[in-house]
């Protein structure tokens, strides 16, 4: 991947958990979606690292967090990815390495960003390669 800045847009997947700032819920409606594609968001972790930074007993991204529309970008820096998020106000924030679910992937490719509104961002699925 060259330097170029490439931005996702989450896709019409991003509501299944509800947005920030409400606390986190499963819909009745998402029943109606595929059973892979509930499946996957009910079953997506915090990874251990993210859990013990945190300090939380919970590990469930979405059962304890909300997916968060917003734009990503990626750069390359010393060989390894750096993702970012924008923020409501136009600023970029990182997205910490430790949520980073390499390999792992939303059933539509795109990329998923879950945040707790009082931790921050705690799971990060890259999208499918040349999303």
């Amino acid at each position: 991947m060259t330097n170029v800045t490439r931005r996702f847009v989450l896709g019409g997947l991003a509501g299944l958990c509800a947005p920030l700032p409400a606390a986190a819920r499963w819909k009745p409606e998402y029943a109606q979606l595929p059973k892979e594609v509930v499946d996957w968001y009910q079953t997506r972790k915090l990874t251990k690292a993210t859990q013990k930074r945190l300090r939380v007993s919970w590990d469930s991204c979405c059962s304890n967090a909300d997916v968060v529309k917003t734009r990503f970008r990626v750069s390359r820096v010393d060989n390894d990815d750096i993702w970012e998020y924008e923020l409501p106000d136009g600023t970029w924030k990182e997205v910490p390495a430790d949520i980073i679910h390499w390999g792992d992937h939303s059933p539509s490719g795109d990329a998923v960003l879950f945040a707790v509104s009082s931790h921050g961002p705690v799971c990060f699925f890259p999208p499918r390669s040349g999303q």
